[in-house]
C-alpha cells in the first residue's frame, strides 16, 4: 500500500518513467508535487519507504563501533590485548 511520504519509481503504459515523492493518494492515482500517475496506466511500480527503526539501529551501530575503536586505541599503549603467560 502506497502512503504519503513514500518515494515511488514507476513506468506508465506509454513508456514514461516517473520518480517522485507521494504527497497524496487519491482513488485511482498517486500524486506528487508536480506529477500524477493514474493507477490504471502503471506497468511498473517500486515503492521506497523511510524506515525510522533501521536508521536508529544504523546510528547506534556506528556510535558503538566508534566507542569500541576509541577504547581499543586508548588501551593499546598499556598492552591491550593482555597476553597470558604460557606455563
Amino acid at each position: 500500500m502506497v502512503k504519503p511520504g513514500d518515494q515511488v519509481d514507476c513506468t506508465l503504459r506509454n513508456g514514461t518513467d516517473l520518480k517522485f515523492k507521494v504527497v497524496r493518494v487519491e482513488p485511482g492515482a498517486l500524486v506528487g508535487d508536480s506529477q500524477r500517475a493514474n493507477v490504471n496506466d502503471l506497468t511498473y511500480l517500486k515503492v521506497k519507504r523511510f524506515s525510522a527503526g533501521k536508521t536508529v539501529w544504523l546510528v547506534v551501530g556506528i556510535a558503538a563501533a566508534g566507542l569500541l575503536a576509541g577504547a581499543v586505541a586508548e588501551a593499546a599503549p598499556f598492552g591491550f590485548p593482555a597476553t597470558m603467560p604460557v606455563p
